[in-house]
């Protein structure tokens, strides 16, 4: 049974596949314990990425909770804290696309709307009045995030939400943030998306 791990804690959200289940395993390879965190249907992806990192000789923990709310990511961090120790890793991976299949000329605005709160608002769920109260249970913990890029994108330049602007207001907390912006990943939704698009362009999707 492997102890508490030296180098601490972190939490990857959308672990159960692609993207963030390799972050997860590498952070496991590196010697961090995990917590993993997806939607509700993913426990057995979860559980299967569990056995994998405990071959590793690292515990995890499987928290189901939703980015988009406030009070479920302090529990998630709040347990992480609890079940693996200290938190030096925060990665908010976590992202949707809009419905696989569907037209972009037939996209409903609540589908537009469910996209936008998960990849932008579960994006900054350390930033404001939530960093400060998360900011307590972490130490000296680097922020990672997949999703901040699309912010500047998606509101105004000035926008407080920024990787710039998050990174310069948690650094007197101790906590360093980065963003990284994948291209197109050959993951289990990257294939969907794929399938969908190729038969419209007539060519793969790069």
């Amino acid at each position: 049974m492997s102890t508490k791990s030296v180098k601490g804690a972190a939490i990857v959200t959308g672990a159960a596949q692609g993207i963030g289940k390799a972050i997860a395993l590498r952070l496991a390879k590196d010697g961090y314990d995990v917590a993993l965190n997806d939607v509700p249907g993913k426990e057995d992806s979860l559980r299967t990425l569990a056995d994998e990192i405990a071959s590793h000789g690292r515990k995890s923990t499987i928290i189901i909770a939703d980015v988009t709310n406030e009070k479920s990511v302090v529990k998630m961090i709040k347990e992480t804290v609890s079940e693996l120790g200290i938190l030096r890793v925060m990665v908010a991976n976590a992202g949707i696309a809009l419905t696989i299949g569907t037209e972009f000329i037939d996209t409903r605005l609540e589908d537009f709307e469910k996209v936008l709160k998960v990849n932008l608002i579960g994006a900054s769920s350390i930033n404001g009045k939530r960093g400060k109260h998360i900011s307590q249970y972490i130490q000296n913990a680097l922020f990672m995030d997949s999703q901040l890029r699309f912010v500047r994108q998606a509101t105004r330049p000035r926008a407080k939400l920024t990787p710039c602007h998050t990174a310069a207001e948690m650094i007197k907390h101790g906590i360093t943030v980065n963003a990284y912006a994948p291209g197109y990943i050959d993951t289990p939704m990257g294939k969907l998306s794929s399938n969908h698009l190729q038969p419209i362009t007539n060519a793969p999707y790069s």
